[in-house]
């Protein structure tokens, strides 16, 4: 049975945790480069600048070759609308948000790092 399991943390560097996890017999299976670019629009903002309840945010990802818009509706208590296609440019999707009143707030940049670790215990009585 295989189990996936999601781990985020900011790190200084890579080096240290790929070091940790070879020690315990993780074997690294891929390694992929993203890059998210985060869009608000000023009508979805408090006068904190922060997404109010029910406010759209919209996000530009490449992951190796896909690159994917995506709009998400932020309800904290519950999940919201979320949509998502694929576009064949970069630059297209941008021109469409601010043509939208979306803009660039922030950019992420990833590295993710797909690790199999098993430990399996057995007892023969």
């Amino acid at each position: 049975m295989n189990v996936e399991v999601e781990i985020r943390a900011k790190i200084k560097g890579f080096a240290e945790v790929k070091k940790a996890l070879n020690k315990i017999g993780a074997s690294f299976l891929k390694t992929e480069n993203q890059i998210d670019k985060i869009f608000g629009a000023s009508k979805f903002l408090d006068s904190e600048h922060k997404i109010v309840e029910g406010g759209i945010v919209a996000r530009i990802r490449e992951a190796d070759d896909k690159r994917t818009l995506e709009f998400k509706e932020i309800l904290r208590q519950k999940g919201g609308i979320e949509l998502s296609c694929e576009v064949s440019s970069i630059e297209l999707a941008e021109k469409m948000l601010k043509k939208l009143d979306f803009e660039e707030a922030f950019t992420i940049l990833s590295i993710i790092a797909s690790v199999f670790l098993c430990w399996i215990s057995y007892t023969f009585i």
